[in-house]
């Protein structure tokens, strides 16, 4: 989340925090520039984490002016530990050691972070922005009890609907999940560490939230699997720049869930047939969720063949 990215021009995000380091240059005798011989004037230099952290906040502050819609917001980092801040508004409290390995204390430690957020995101954005404004750079990555601890968070009694939103770039390689150093080719590691997230996108659907994953380009973060949760819930899965974050961050959210643990049921009229007969009599596919924009893409679709049939 350290690396930094060229962008043309001037640009200031949010958490900005040259004029914190200018000063500090200042105050230490170092007012000079600290540019390198050849090195272009014209560009800003932002930081993966910079953008993540303008990008989240953005989205919050959007969520917070719309006070007609009772949401709750909560946030969970990781590195080589869970950090869960469940609404901002309280004592932020850690996951690390063993339990990064333990599926239930993962999702009882999300269950118990769901029952103290008591505030609307109206409420709570402040506490939000101060901690996502407050995160540093940290080098391991224990994704795998990240997503575990946020199904926990979402599970229980009313939360059908609810959407997680994983951004990360880089590879798990803590606790459960963990995909580093993976011997090539079938092997029992992968096929459990691959079981891992199967049975993760198969909670998240029993729990009626989606799962959206957003990796930022130039790192390994293995879509495949992290894929395998998203697909199995009707989620989104997003490559993108670091400079682009927000747009697509907001494109995200801005997709509703409009059903959770969907079956659907197709009559065909009698004059009509299936492309491939053989569908009409496959297996139906297990429950899944449904969002906004698969739900009228399936809609364009159906009317597309309709038109086709009838011709």
């Amino acid at each position: 989340m350290c690396v930094t990215s060229e962008v043309p021009g001037s640009v200031t995000l949010k958490g900005d925090r040259r004029s914190t380091n200018n000063k500090l240059r200042r105050e230490h005798g170092g007012d000079n520039n600290q540019f390198l011989p050849g090195q272009r004037r014209d560009v800003t230099y932002v930081s993966r984490m910079q953008a993540v952290q303008a990008a989240i906040n953005a989205q919050i502050e959007t969520m917070a002016n719309d006070a007609s819609k009772k949401t709750k917001v909560g946030l969970i980092t990781f590195s080589n530990e869970v950090t869960i801040y469940g609404d901002g508004t309280g004592q932020p409290t850690t996951v690390a050691g063993d339990r990064l390995n333990d599926m239930e204390a993962l999702l009882a430690s999300g269950q118990d972070a769901r029952a103290r957020m008591g505030l609307d995101v109206s409420e709570s954005a402040t506490a939000l922005g101060e901690a996502i404004f407050g995160l540093e750079e940290s080098g391991p990555t224990a994704l795998g009890p990240a997503v575990t601890v946020a199904l926990g968070m979402v599970s229980g009694f009313n939360a059908a609907g609810a959407r997680i939103v994983l951004c990360t770039d880089g590879l798990a390689n803590v606790g459960l999940g963990s995909l580093d150093e993976i011997p090539e080719g079938a092997n029992p590691i992968r096929e459990a560490a691959e079981g891992f997230y199967h049975s993760l996108g198969e909670s998240a659907v029993a729990a009626g939230a989606v799962v959206d994953v957003i990796s930022i380009i130039g790192q390994d973060a293995d879509l495949e699997n992290l894929g395998a949760v998203s697909e199995a819930t009707g989620g989104t899965v997003t490559r993108v720049d670091p400079v682009g974050l927000q747009q697509d961050f907001a494109g995200i959210l801005q997709n509703p869930v409009v059903a959770t643990n969907v079956s659907v049921k197709v009559l065909l009229h009698a004059g009509m047939q299936f492309r491939e007969q053989s569908e009409a009599t496959a297996a139906p596919t297990p429950a899944a969720n449904s969002t906004a924009a698969a739900a009228a893409a399936a809609a364009a679709e159906d009317a597309a063949s309709g038109g086709g049939g009838g011709g």
